[in-house]
């Protein structure tokens, strides 16, 4: 990601971070959502998404933009009657909404099944890149 004023940049990966500051939770929900709304809307093999497609897509764009206003002001050191009433309002929202994941929810034998897909890709990368560093190559 390319730095630019008030945008904090992080120095290690997301799956690397143990624990979170309140800059880096802040960046991270910043982004988030247009990286969400980037993936969802982009093309695929389809020529074009079906009604019920672009109907999801719109839910769950909401659904995610609810859930990160909510963590965005309740990172407020105070609250007003205001930010709290926004606070419920974003929640109640985001409850009515979450529905559009249910259909993605991923069970027990499907995630051990990725977790090991995910293990061989990357002892997979460590070989090559151990490979090309034996070689005298970088990887570019």
């Amino acid at each position: 990601m390319v730095p630019y004023t008030g945008n904090y940049v992080p120095r290690k990966s997301y799956r690397l971070l143990s624990q979170v500051s309140g800059m880096e939770m802040r960046s991270i929900l910043m982004v988030i959502l247009g990286v969400f709304t980037a993936s969802l809307r982009r093309k695929t093999n389809a020529v074009h998404s079906t009604a019920g497609q672009e109907q999801d897509f719109r839910k769950a764009i909401t659904c995610v933009r609810y859930l990160i206003d909510f963590a965005l002001l309740s990172q407020y050191q105070n609250h007003t009657n205001s930010t709290i009433g926004y606070m419920e309002e974003y929640l109640q929202q985001f409850h009515k909404t979450k529905d559009v994941f249910l259909q993605y929810r991923v069970g027990k034998v499907a995630k051990a099944k990725a977790d090991i897909v995910s293990k061989e890709l990357n002892a997979e990368t460590t070989a090559c890149r151990y490979e090309e560093k034996a070689n005298g190559r970088t990887a570019s």
